[in-house]
């Protein structure tokens, strides 16, 4: 519809069709970095992903840069934070796991999965084998699910991708019964808003990862009026919880929104929804 000109608007075009709006020439496609992004959610309570170095490995072994670089187009930067870039606290912590499959290899080594005789690691007996969630019917997030799974079995991690519909995705997460899934947080553009996922007492903690030191970090936050103060407490939070790979980013959201040149007045804005905050100032030419 938007190459036969039949639509006015399209909000959230994947990077995928990216190049194609781009060249069209009565629309514009406006790229806006969001306080979202897509990562690996993981439940740290569970008793193979309960162990950081686990986590510290698949993280090691997932090639974020060819990931941005392949599916997304090169449109989007890798990421590794559990606060999304264009917050004023953010910070870079991207060289923390860089891509290292022998690093990988030598963690899960260290945490007693040794190397199996088709590939796939053993502990005990046990098979390391690791069941993902994704929402079905995105081709973009099956793509990535796919080459990650596929980054994972080189270090010797089986990952089985189970497709489930966006309700039983949710369910599942807010249960907290599920090993590790895909797919994007948003957040309110003040920091405040990370307490939802990291404060082991709200109800939006599915991570099931308690950390009194984040707690109170948090907590503290919430109380301070003085931004340099406030930012000292977030940075530190990112450290840690850096440190702990409780979640594996993998890239920063950007909202590439197509607009018609008839439209005017649309104004994009960095957040973690569509941008219809000022639809209201939006008028049509002729």
């Amino acid at each position: 519809m938007l190459e036969t000109g039949e639509i006015d608007m399209r909000f959230a075009v994947i990077a995928e069709q990216a190049p194609i709006v781009q060249g069209l020439a009565d629309y514009t496609l406006h790229a806006t970095p969001a306080h979202a992004y897509f990562h690996f959610t993981i439940n740290n309570a569970d008793p193979v992903l309960g162990d950081r170095r686990v986590r510290q490995a698949l993280t090691h072994g997932l090639n974020k840069q060819l990931i941005t670089e392949t599916v997304l187009q090169d449109l989007v930067q890798p990421h590794g934070s559990p606060v999304a870039q264009p917050s004023w606290v953010y910070v870079d912590h991207n060289s923390r796991y860089p891509f290292d499959p022998d690093q990988a290899r030598a963690l899960l080594e260290e945490a007693g999965w040794q190397e199996g005789s088709d590939g796939i690691r053993t502990r005990e007996g046990e098979r390391l084998v690791l069941e993902l969630l994704n929402i079905a019917g995105d081709s973009e997030r099956l793509q990535i699910v796919q080459l990650a799974q596929a980054m994972w079995r080189e270090i010797g991690a089986e990952v089985n991708i189970s497709q489930v519909d966006a309700a039983t995705f949710v369910a599942a997460m807010t249960e907290q019964n599920y090993q590790f899934a895909y797919g994007f947080w948003g957040f309110s553009v003040d920091p405040s808003g990370y307490n939802e996922r990291w404060l082991s007492t709200s109800p939006g903690h599915w991570l099931n990862y308690d950390n009194p030191e984040v707690d109170q970090l948090l907590l503290d936050a919430l109380a301070i009026l003085d931004r340099d103060e406030r930012r000292a407490l977030y940075e530190r939070f990112q450290e840690i919880v850096v440190e702990d790979a409780t979640n594996i980013w993998v890239y920063n959201r950007v909202f590439f929104d197509a607009v018609k040149q008839r439209v005017h007045g649309f104004v994009p804005n960095t957040s973690n929804s569509t941008n219809m905050w000022n639809a209201h100032e939006w008028w049509v030419e002729g």
